[in-house]
C-alpha cells in the first residue's frame, strides 16, 4: 500500500494531500520556509506542512508509517494533539515547550533509535534548566509512553528512561527575610499576590485564577475544583488562607 505524502500544488501556492480518495488541503507554504521542491524521495514539506500533515494522519492510524519508520517529530506531534485534546491548557503548554527542543534536536531521527542518552545529551544542551530538567524528561517519557500505549511505537526505547526526583528544599527563608522581599514590591497588588502564595502555599496559576466562586466565607477556605492531581484524586483542593490573607482584603476576580 502506497502511503500518502505532501505534495505542492503551484496553481494554489498551497500544500495537499491525497487521503482515503480525497484531496485535503494542508495550508498555504509559509513564509521564510524553504521554496518547494521535488526531488526522487519526494517533495521537501516544511515542518508546518508536516505538523498538519501529521495531525490528518493521526485520524486513520492504519496510515501511519511502521514503528520502525516513525520519527521523533511524528511521536512528539502525535502525543501533542493528544494532549491539546485532553490535557488542561498549562499542562498542554508545558509538554510543548519542552516536546518542541526535543525536536530541534532529535526531530527527524527513526523514534525506535533513540536512547537515554540522546536525552541526557539534550538535558546537558541546556545548562540553565535545574529544576526544569526533571519537567523536560517527564514530557519526553510521557511521549513516548503514550505512543507505546497506543501500539503507534511499540516497545517503547525509552522504556528505561528516569527523571530526576524532586529535590527538598535545604534552605527556608527567615520572618526578616520575607519581610525584606515584601518590602520591596512597590507594587501594592503583586505585594498581595506574592504574600497569598507565601501564606497559602498556592502556586502562582492558582492564585492568579481564584475567584469569588472558589471562596468560601462561611468556612473560610478556598476551594479549587479544578487543579493539577484532580483527574488522579477526583477530590477538590481545598485551601486554609491564614488570616492575614483575610485582612489584606484581596479582591478575587469574578468573571
Amino acid at each position: 500500500m502506497k502511503r500518502p505524502k505532501p505534495w505542492y500544488r503551484a496553481s494554489k501556492s498551497a500544500w495537499y494531500v491525497e487521503h482515503n480518495h480525497k484531496q485535503h488541503r494542508l495550508g498555504e507554504h509559509p513564509k521564510g520556509a524553504a521554496p518547494p521542491k521535488k526531488t526522487k524521495a519526494g517533495w521537501n514539506a516544511p515542518k508546518e506542512i508536516l505538523d498538519a500533515f501529521y495531525k490528518l494522519m493521526a485520524t486513520d492510524p492504519a496510515s501511519l508509517p511502521k514503528p520502525e519508520k516513525i520519527l521523533v517529530e511524528t511521536v512528539c506531534d502525535l502525543f501533542l494533539d493528544h494532549s491539546e485534546r485532553h490535557h488542561s491548557p498549562d499542562t498542554f503548554a508545558n509538554y510543548k515547550h519542552f516536546l518542541e527542543s526535543f525536536c530541534d534536536a532529535y526531530g527527524r531521527q527513526p523514534a525506535a533509535g533513540m536512547k537515554p542518552i540522546h536525552v541526557t545529551r539534550w538535558l546537558d544542551a541546556h545548562p540553565k534548566w535545574k529544576g526544569a530538567r526533571r519537567h523536560a524528561v517527564i514530557a519526553v517519557k510521557r511521549a513516548f509512553s503514550w505512543a507505546d500505549q497506543q501500539g503507534v511505537l511499540s516497545p517503547n526505547p525509552l522504556r528505561t528512561l528516569r527523571a530526576d526526583r524532586v529535590k527538598r528544599r535545604t534552605r527556608v527563608l527567615t520572618k526578616d527575610e520575607l519581610a525584606e522581599i515584601l518590602a520591596a514590591i512597590r507594587d501594592k497588588q503583586f505585594r498581595e499576590f506574592v504574600q497569598a502564595m507565601l501564606e497559602t502555599g498556592c502556586r502562582p496559576s492558582e492564585v492568579a485564577r481564584v475567584t469569588a466562586a472558589d471562596v468560601n466565607l462561611d468556612l473560610g477556605v478556598w476551594v479549587f475544583a479544578e487543579h493539577k492531581t484532580a483527574k488522579k484524586t477526583h477530590k477538590p483542593r481545598v485551601v486554609f488562607p491564614r488570616p492575614v490573607v483575610g485582612q489584606q482584603r484581596l479582591t478575587p476576580r469574578t468573571e
